[in-house]
C-alpha cells in the first residue's frame, strides 16, 4: 500500500480533492491510502472526501490535531494565506498509526501526472526524509541563513517522501520543536526551512521530475534568452 498525507485547512479542500484525483488517475487506485491531517474541516468536507475515493476503490482516513501541539511553532511566510497546518508534516510521526512506516506528503497544489511508485520505493535507509531540491542551481542565501554548507543542498517541501521509523526512533517530532525553539529568527519559509535546518544532513535528495515547480523555467540571473532548464526524463 501506498500512504499519501495531506494537510489542510477547510479553505484547501477543492485543490486536495484535484490532487487527489490527479493520484488515483495515474496509480493503481485501491493500493491508494489517503491520510487527510486537517483543520476545522467540516462534516461535508469529510463526506465529500469520502465519496471521492469510495468512486475510485482508494480508502481515506482523517485526523485532527489537537491545538496544543502546534504552540510551538508560529506561521511567518504567508501567514495570510497559510495557517498552522503547514507544520502538521512535522508531527506525522505521532498523528499516523505506527502501521505506517512511511508516507509520501504532497502540498494540495501539487498535480501527479505518472505513476508514484519510483518514488515511493526510494531507499530511505538511514535518512529521515527525501525531498526534491528547490531549484536546478542552489540558492546559498537559504543555506547562509540556516547556518549549513551550500552542498548539502535546499529541498523543497511540497513533495516529501517520510521515513516514519527514523524520526520515532530518533524523535525527530520532538527535536522538530526544540530546533524551532532555539532557531526561530532563523527560520523564514515555516516547516521548510525548519525541516531543512534540522535534517540537511539526514536527508536523500531525489531526482526533479518528481516536484518540478514553474520557477524552474525561469531563466536564472546571467543565463542567455536561449537558456532552458536542464532535460528530465519523466
Amino acid at each position: 500500500m501506498m500512504h499519501i498525507a495531506f494537510t489542510i485547512d477547510n479553505r484547501f479542500v477543492r485543490p486536495c480533492a484535484v490532487t487527489m484525483v490527479s493520484v488515483l488517475r495515474n496509480n493503481v487506485p485501491y493500493e491508494i491510502v489517503f491520510h487527510v491531517i486537517g483543520l476545522n474541516l467540516h462534516q461535508e468536507d469529510v463526506a465529500f472526501f469520502s465519496a471521492l475515493c469510495d468512486s475510485y476503490g482508494a480508502k481515506v482516513f482523517f485526523y485532527e490535531v489537537a491545538e496544543e501541539k502546534m504552540k510551538a511553532y508560529e506561521v511567518t511566510w504567508e501567514k495570510q494565506r497559510l495557517s498552522k497546518v503547514v507544520f502538521f508534516r512535522c508531527l506525522l510521526s505521532s498523528i499516523l498509526p505506527m502501521s505506517v512506516s512511511k508516507v509520501l506528503y504532497l502540498d494540495c497544489d501539487v498535480l501527479v501526472l505518472s505513476s508514484l511508485y519510483g518514488l515511493w520505493e526510494t531507499d530511505l535507509t538511514g535518512v529521515a526524509l527525501a525531498g526534491v531540491p528547490d531549484s536546478f542551481t542552489v540558492n546559498p542565501v537559504h543555506c547562509r541563513r540556516l547556518h549549513y554548507a551550500p552542498s548539502y543542498n535546499y529541498f523543497n517541501g511540497g513533495v516529501l517522501l517520510l521515513n516514519l521509523e527514523y524520526w520515532r526512533v530518533h524523535e525527530v517530532e520532538r527535536l522538530c520543536a526544540e530546533h524551532y525553539r532555539m532557531y526561530s529568527d532563523r527560520i523564514v519559509y515555516n516547516d521548510q526551512d525548519l525541516l531543512n535546518s534540522l535534517l540537511h544532513e539526514r536527508k536523500r535528495l531525489l531526482d526533479m521530475k518528481w516536484n518540478v515547480q514553474e520557477g524552474a523555467y525561469r531563466r536564472p540571473k546571467g543565463k542567455p534568452a536561449g537558456w532552458v532548464p536542464p532535460y528530465v526524463e519523466t
